[in-house]
């Protein structure tokens, strides 16, 4: 019980704020969308950021460097197979397009964010679903 009024207290907290919430597959972290923005365009692995989400959803070879760049912007493990914990590589890569709806969101209310010329397209942000 006591959690459930930690967590509301937290999310009313943050309301109003442009801080991007996330779960990493370990804990909740909050993010300067600012600063992950830059993150993403700074990362070698991630550049054009659209054609390496692009060859990410398309299991292209570069596909493990563009994961592991993601895993290190959003200090997201990968998932351990023993407890659960942790990040599938489908599920980092869906961080891109939650926070690129995240940036959506924050502009339609008004919030000025990062620039978004380098922004993701529909294609680039992946599928709906995993293949298979």
């Amino acid at each position: 019980m006591f959690g459930f009024l930690l967590d509301w207290w937290r999310r009313r907290s943050l309301a109003g704020r442009a801080v991007f919430r996330y779960h990493t597959g370990r804990e909740w972290r909050y993010g300067d969308p600012g600063k992950i923005w830059r993150e993403l365009l700074a990362h070698a692995d991630l550049q054009p950021l659209d054609e390496a989400m692009r060859a990410a959803w398309e299991g292209k070879p570069e596909a493990p460097k563009v994961v592991a760049a993601l895993r290190s912007v959003f200090a997201a493990e990968p998932l351990d197979t023993q407890t659960g914990r942790g990040l599938t590589d489908w599920e980092v890569m869906a961080l891109v397009p939650a926070f690129s709806a995240y940036l959506e969101a924050l502009k339609k209310n008004g919030v000025r964010g990062p620039s978004e010329s380098h922004s993701t397209d529909s294609t680039a942000s992946g599928p709906a679903e995993p293949p298979g």
